[in-house]
């Protein structure tokens, strides 16, 4: 039926249009606001001007021609009685029912032979109630004028030509998001919008003395290898070959000792700690083997920025600078001027404080000044303070010497450090001198001690380690063969470029710069290399971290 019909072409046409512009529809000569016939005359109650149809003004009955009784809608225009040659429309209006909706037009009667532009449709009888709002019986819809500022804007499709096809690591599979497109990307990489993201690259890597901890790209925290103590934070102590999820929260920074682990998660910056809690290092009492912990547990309602947890104590650097430590505190490792174990955080001074670290039995940091302190136990000279000895402690922060500092690790019996004005490393403590030394005249940007094994990152993101290679730890592809015949003492090229680094017990992680992804490498007894085996074997170069995202 003709209105049926004219509906289903409007909402098809309001459908396919991207901007959803109006629909324009052509008027008939003769009709209000159309053409004038050629003869110069108009449909009834119109007159010509200006070469258009408009309402005569001497006329109040605004009906052309209309036959209806008083609640009669139908529109029954009479149009023109055309000859062979006239292209009006012709149409006579509908002899409707009361309240009769329906166009029912009649169109031209004309010979077949005869050339005609009417289309001549009878339109329905119904008594039914239709909707006059839908459509003018009387105007048809203009699908032809290809040059009309109105017509339809064509759907701009975002995968067409297709984008993904040219992205690195996609696999060519395009689809649309609104007016974005999304590509598919190859096993091991994600979409983030506009490159095929290695899942695999971290921003934090810590690695502990038999686990390693970091957080992924999409900030959810995953730790992987041994887990005797919970120290993964898994809510189990299986041990894990690969990282493993700990949870749904996102982290800002995680901190990886030997037993035990502490993050701050990023809503509130809220810090929690897991694993053993022999001397308190978790933050809380009693102070037991028995008490540890396999899941995150909130330490206190302090806002933190800075964590790090050593062998068997911890530091943190509250949202407003201020300095906490906890754990073990027989050698002054606390900084609290006592030779005690806390169980809680304890407050350090009042200065305000930008970085911290924690070795095994002493700490190192750097206050808002700029100037780096040491404090704990001195066997090896580890303050660098000049001076060393076995009965020798410091209990409270002890500045090291007058220059600005940028960066400070902290290991087993050693520190080392960059310097602010040169960016010179300078390192101090076991088997070497009881003060800041340089280690060359390179600039560096990062340096990180292990149990005993150094490695760094110079200005030119290339990555160097030294020390001992026991396990392979240093990553030049000796050592591992668990004696010390490869040991290195200078530092030693390592392959790429680095961004992240993390030295840990008896292994090494770093995050490649090209590749953008996480390398571990040196000993994997309890899988802490991650590459989904716990082979028990010692790896002597970067080994890719590999798992399920």
């Amino acid at each position: 039926m003709l209105k049926v019909f004219f509906c289903v072409v409007l909402i098809f046409s309001i459908f396919t249009a991207c901007d959803s512009e109006k629909v324009k529809f052509k008027i008939k000569d003769g009709q209000e606001n159309g053409d004038c016939y050629d003869n110069g005359t108009c449909d009834d109650g119109l007159i010509c001007e200006d070469d258009k149809c408009v309402e005569d003004p001497s006329k109040n009955d605004s009906d052309s021609g209309n036959t209806s009784d008083e609640n009669d809608v139908d529109f029954g225009n009479t149009g023109n009685t055309s000859d062979e040659n006239d292209n009006d429309s012709g149409n006579t209006g509908n002899t409707g029912d009361d309240k009769d909706f329906d166009t029912g037009n009649t169109g031209d009667t004309v010979p077949d032979d005869v050339t005609d532009n009417d289309t001549g449709n009878t339109g329905d009888t119904e008594d039914e109630v239709s909707d006059p709002d839908l459509i003018d019986s009387d105007d048809t819809i203009d699908f032809d004028d290809t040059n009309n500022d109105a017509d339809l804007d064509i759907f701009d499709d975002p995968c067409d030509p297709n984008p993904c096809t040219s992205i690195l690591n996609s696999d060519g599979v395009c689809t649309t998001d609104t007016d974005d497109f999304i590509c598919g990307c190859n096993k091991g990489f994600k979409w983030d919008g506009s490159i095929c993201k290695s899942h695999n690259e971290f921003i934090i890597i810590s690695s502990g003395g038999y686990h390693t901890c970091g957080i992924n790209y999409d900030e959810k925290l995953r730790c992987w290898g041994g887990n005797t103590w919970g120290q993964l934070g898994i809510g189990s102590d299986a041990t894990k070959c690969s990282p493993e999820k700990v949870d749904d929260y996102q982290w800002t920074a995680i901190s990886a000792g030997i037993e035990h682990t502490c993050g701050i998660r990023k809503t509130g910056s809220k810090l929690y700690c897991w694993g053993k809690n022999n001397f308190g290092e978790l933050g809380f009492e009693p102070l037991n083997n028995s008490d540890f912990k396999n899941t995150p547990t909130k330490v206190n309602d302090n806002s933190w920025k800075e964590i790090t947890a050593g062998s068997m104590h911890s530091c943190g650097i509250t949202s407003d600078g201020t300095l906490y430590c906890w754990g073990h505190g027989t050698y002054g490792e606390l900084g609290d001027g006592t030779l005690f174990s806390k169980g809680t955080p304890t407050k350090i001074g009042t200065d305000k404080w930008l970085k911290i670290s924690a070795g095994s039995d002493h700490t190192c940091g750097i206050k808002e000044d700029n100037k780096l302190y040491c404090w704990g136990w001195n066997s090896e000279g580890q303050l660098g303070l000049g001076t060393s000895g076995t009965d020798e402690y410091k209990t409270e922060p002890t500045k090291v010497n007058d220059d600005t500092w940028s960066n400070i690790s902290a290991g087993n019996a050693a520190a080392c450090g960059i310097k602010s004005s040169d960016k010179k490393l300078y390192c101090w403590g076991y088997k070497l001198t009881t003060t800041p030394i340089k280690v060359n005249d390179d600039t560096w940007k990062n340096v990180e001690l292990g149990y005993n094994h150094k490695c760094g990152i110079k200005e030119d993101n290339k990555l160097y380690c030294w020390g001992s290679n026991y396990y392979g730890q240093l990553g030049d592809g000796t050592g591992g063969d668990e004696t010390s015949n490869n040991d290195k003492l200078i530092p030693t090229s390592i392959d790429s470029k680095w961004t992240i680094l993390s030295a840990g017990g008896w292994h090494t992680c770093g995050n490649d710069r090209e590749n953008k992804e996480l390398y571990c490498w040196g000993q994997n007894n309890a899988g802490q290399i991650g590459t989904g085996t716990c082979d028990s074997l010692n790896h002597a170069s970067p080994q890719k971290v590999d798992f399920v995202y």
